[in-house]
């Protein structure tokens, strides 16, 4: 269970690497890439010694020592790649950690037998099936859903919180028909077996569309697994060494339990209380952080808050999902005994911790250890009405998990539509006012900046829509294009410090670099000033330029169109201005009359560019960019 909480951690300083408030210097990538082949070179050599001496009861902690190692390496590599900082699937940014896992898995297979390189390949490719593969659809969903919330992101109700679940349910319910063809999954055809399946179902009064087995591997597997959250999607899957050595009794058994996941609705169970950690630990974080703040500053600030939010959600998965998934897998046992019997039941997992070399009284953080299971069966079968009291206690369990879960949302919520009063905020934070004192009137933007890094997301948010404002004044909606871009540069420095650290929210943070990107071409008249919006403009291009490689928009190609321009390329500029006349159908909110204007302003800016073009040739002077 290492491999998923470790995915997780990941996950979290990939976010953290791309929103850019945890800055480490950049180091060469050559610098990680030596510390992986180090820690490859590592295990293989303990490998190899412990497969020598059949050191099987190592295996274990070499794993996770090797799997924390590649963490921190991968860990160090995010924070100071800015190649994790461009990226925005985060699926991607966790390539590298997936490799280096890989090459391990094929290393530590040395210790369980594997001599030939195909064997410890197999093995690798037994645990991507089952430990990386349901994690990392799991990802690629995340990455779906924040694609999705830069959509949805000026509706408060839609809280990335919300939005994730929708989605997650959407694809956790099809999830089994996906696993099924990535694990090589066959159908059960043996009538015995399926109409013991058949029983098991009946009984269970659950109905599921199909029953799978594992194909045999070069290595043994046992394991039994039931998924789904649609009636009609439910599968039943059992690896084939585990049929091979279980009696029809205790495999009824085995699949009643199984079915008991289903029966009882575990899955919801667990998907609820882990998107509840998850809306807790932001809610926590972001509200709590003043308890540190008077301590820290800057980055600082953003590590400890980052150390917490990840630590938080580890503790709540190993504890607390740990107290709920030992309380259904004895809900499931006890269904499997009511079944099959409790004497199969008891025999099925004394024959599972057989197989696996598992003593009876190892402990286990998810289900308990196998003879803490068989004392609560024999206990349950001496006093039947334990069931009941067992199944009420699950009920209570997943009333707190909902409870807490809308708490938790109903806060995010709130939080979202709540404004920042900039005047109030001032009066109440000396740190905010030296800051914004600075920007405004010394042209300072690095106090702000600092004052930012100690911020949560959301409050960077709500700052930058009160600076908005602030730089707009009653004119909001009213001004033309050049009026607002010229506000914005006169107030730029209360904008610039978002170019640097990022607001958490991909679409604010677009329409930040294309504001400041427009106001820098419109607003800078002075030697001085184009020189030093030209280094601007520099940073901030390929970011509008990724963009549009992805979602083209007309508004955003001229403003690429525009720094291009101002930056003396012409040829570029003359091929975003045609782009964006091009896309410009594509405009649909905007007003037909706003959209004649738009074009006219295109035309004239394709004409400039070719005129600059030729200008250049012919060493005349280069006409200016037109503006409204």
């Amino acid at each position: 269970m290492l491999t998923p909480l470790l995915l997780i951690a990941a996950l979290a300083i990939v976010q953290v690497a791309q929103s850019g408030t945890l800055s480490v210097p950049p180091q060469p990538a050559w610098l990680s890439i030596v510390g992986a082949l180090m820690l490859i070179a590592m295990t293989d050599i303990c490998a190899r010694k412990l497969a020598r001496q059949q050191g099987h009861s190592q295996v274990g902690r070499l794993d996770q020592l090797v799997q924390i190692l590649a963490f921190g390496i991968f860990s160090h590599w995010a924070l100071s790649s800015p190649w994790v900082l461009m990226q925005h699937w985060t699926s991607l940014c966790l390539l590298p950690l997936l490799v280096v896992q890989i090459i391990l898995w094929v290393s530590i297979a040395r210790c369980v037998g594997a001599h030939t390189f195909k064997q410890r390949c197999s093995f690798a490719h037994l645990r991507i099936r089952f430990e990386l593969l349901p994690i990392l659809l799991l990802v690629i969903g995340l990455d779906i859903a924040s694609f999705a919330l830069t959509f949805f992101s000026d509706i408060p109700l839609l809280s990335s919180e919300i939005l994730s679940l929708i989605l997650a349910l959407i694809l956790l319910s099809i999830l089994p028909l996906i696993l099924v063809k990535l694990w090589a999954c066959n159908p059960i055809t043996d009538p015995h077996l399926k109409s013991i399946v058949d029983q098991a179902c009946a009984q269970s009064e659950i109905r599921v569309s199909r029953t799978y087995t594992w194909p045999q591997r070069p290595f043994p597997f046992y394991n039994a697994m039931a998924m789904g959250l649609i009636p009609g999607l439910r599968i039943v899957v059992i690896s084939e060494d585990l049929l091979q050595a279980l009696s029809d009794d205790e495999c009824k058994a085995v699949i009643g339990h199984e079915l008991g996941h289903l029966r009882h609705k575990h899955l919801i169970i667990y998907l609820l209380l882990l998107f509840g950690l998850s809306a807790w630990t932001h809610v926590l974080v972001s509200s709590l952080s003043f308890l540190w703040h008077p301590w820290v500053n800057g980055h600082a600030m953003i590590g400890i808050s980052t150390l917490i939010q990840i630590g938080l959600i580890i503790a709540g998965i190993r504890y607390l999902f740990g107290i709920v998934s030992r309380a259904c897998e004895r809900q499931a046992d006890l269904h499997g005994a009511l079944i099959a019997g409790f004497e199969p039941m008891q025999s099925a997992l004394r024959k599972v911790a057989q197989l696996v070399g598992q003593d009876l009284d190892t402990p286990n953080w998810r289900h308990h250890s196998i003879a803490e299971r068989i004392r609560f069966l024999q206990t349950h079968a001496q006093n039947p009405h334990i069931h009941q009291q067992h199944r009420s206690n699950i009920m209570r369990l997943s009333t707190l998990i909902i409870i807490a879960l809308l708490t938790a949302l109903t806060i995010s919520i709130w939080q979202n539509s709540q404004g920042m009063d900039l005047k109030h905020a001032r009066e109440n934070d000396s740190e905010l006012d030296y800051a914004m004192d600075q920007a405004l009137t010394n042209d300072n933007d690095e106090p702000l900046y600092i004052w930012l890094t100690q911020k949560p997301e959301l409050e960077r948010q709500l700052f930058y829509k009160a600076a908005l404002l602030t730089a707009l004044g009653e004119n909001v909606g009213k001004l033309t294009d050049t009026e607002h871009s010229k506000h914005i540069y006169n107030n730029r420095y209360l904008f610039t410090p978002f170019l640097r650290i990022r607001t958490g929210n991909d679409n604010i943070d677009l329409s930040i670099d294309n504001d400041v990107a427009y106001a820098l071409v419109i607003g800078a008249n002075t030697k001085e000033e184009k020189q030093a919006a030209s280094s601007v403009l520099k940073s901030i291009s390929p970011r509008l330029e990724e963009a549009v490689s992805s979602t083209p928009s007309a508004q955003l190609e001229d403003t690429i169109g525009c720094i291009k321009y101002t930056l003396a390329d012409y040829k570029n500029a003359l091929e975003y201005f045609k782009k964006a006349q091009q896309n410009l159908s594509k405009l649909r909110s905007m007003k037909e009359e706003d959209k004649a204007k738009f074009e006219k302003l295109l035309t004239e800016r394709i004409s400039a560019s070719e005129a600059a073009l030729k200008a250049v040739k012919e060493q005349q002077a280069i006409p200016a960019l037109p503006v409204e």
